[in-house]
């Protein structure tokens, strides 16, 4: 989720942050379908698009009040599914399927309170043998600003905070303790278009480990028009 810059010129990011001290709410979860890959249909790619409808359309003060997960099983009983937790959004890429193989698909949603459903039905379809990339093979810019979750999450004592820059331009990754307090800055420079990471060791500015507790990550960028925007994720730290 995008955030235009609110920071007044002495560069303070206290709004930015003081969406952090609003409480997580609790979106109550409603019936959802599977949009795509239909079911009984022939996929020609075999890194597919899967959507869904939101289970949620409540305005979000946090992304992962509601997060999604995808369960994807080459038998219908999915007795041994890959499942991919962490999607806060109604799309997903699935980056490489085997060619010539029937796959089944679902979504589970949940909510900050721990309240879950399913999507209201589980979807079939066929990666044709002649299925080729979504993408080329060429390396191209992402088509927007995205803010990976780190991963591992939670972690002890490293993780790795990965995003993708659409354009050349500032970059700026801060973490904040869940009070609003700068614990560190890993990240201050100009970097060029594409996927980036970075590993962050659970310490603060001084090389201090900090302790555990819930973290957020933000990262600040700036493109060459001067146009300023922001992206916010958590992270828990463990001991």
């Amino acid at each position: 989720m995008l955030v235009k810059s609110d920071q007044g010129q002495d560069g303070d990011d206290r709004g930015i942050l003081g969406r952090f001290y609003k409480d997580e709410q609790v979106h109550q979860l409603n019936k959802f379908s599977l949009v795509e890959p239909d079911h009984d249909s022939t996929v020609m790619q075999y890194d597919p698009v899967f959507s869904w409808e939101k289970a949620s359309h409540k305005h979000f003060h946090f992304p992962w009040e509601v997060e999604y997960h995808l369960y994807l099983s080459k038998d219908e009983g999915f007795t041994s599914p890959l499942i991919v937790n962490g999607i806060y959004d109604s799309t997903y890429r699935v980056k490489e399927l085997d060619k010539g193989t029937t796959y089944f698909w679902k979504v589970c949603a949940k909510n900050v309170a721990g309240d879950s459903l399913w999507s209201s039905e589980t979807n079939a379809f066929f990666v044709h043998h002649n299925a080729t990339s979504n993408t080329s093979d060429k390396k191209e810019s992402p088509d927007r600003l995205t803010l990976h979750d780190n991963y591992p999450n939670p972690f002890n004592p490293t993780t790795i905070i990965g995003y993708e820059l659409p354009a050349h331009g500032t970059v700026s990754l801060k973490i904040y303790d869940i009070t609003g307090r700068l614990v560190t800055e890993l990240i201050n420079s100009t970097q060029q278009a594409g996927v980036h990471n970075i590993t962050w060791n659970g310490c603060n500015q001084r090389s201090i480990p900090v302790s555990a507790g819930v973290y957020i990550y933000q990262l600040e960028f700036t493109n060459t028009n001067d146009r300023t925007y922001f992206l916010h994720n958590k992270m828990s730290l463990v001991k």
